[in-house]
């Protein structure tokens, strides 16, 4: 069973810190500041612009995702620039064929 270190956020919401999935390595210490749980849900389909952040409620030991807004990363900031130059070019090139310059 896995167990979940989280920062409390309210009784009934903790937004997941780590994921130990190997909790009889840690001391009844450790394990009384987490939550076990049956199973972690994988996260959803990734999407540009955003990230999916864990949250667990102490006291069912529910859990699901949000998503929450994150910058862009250097692969997606080129892709949507080839994209919009892809775009400038076929604009041109429809123009140039409108004022019979192709």
């Amino acid at each position: 069973m896995p167990m979940l270190f989280y920062e409390t956020e309210s009784d009934t919401r903790g937004r997941v810190m780590l994921i130990h999935y190997m909790p009889e390595q840690l001391t009844e210490e450790e394990r009384s500041k987490g939550i076990s749980v049956d199973i972690v849900p994988d996260p959803p389909q990734p999407v540009k612009g955003k990230s999916h952040v864990l949250y667990v409620n102490p006291q069912t030991g529910e859990t699901w995702y949000e998503q929450v807004d994150r910058l862009l990363t250097q692969e997606e900031q080129m892709e949507d620039l080839r994209s919009q130059n892809l775009d400038l070019m076929a604009a041109i090139a429809d123009m140039a064929v409108k004022l019979g310059v192709i």
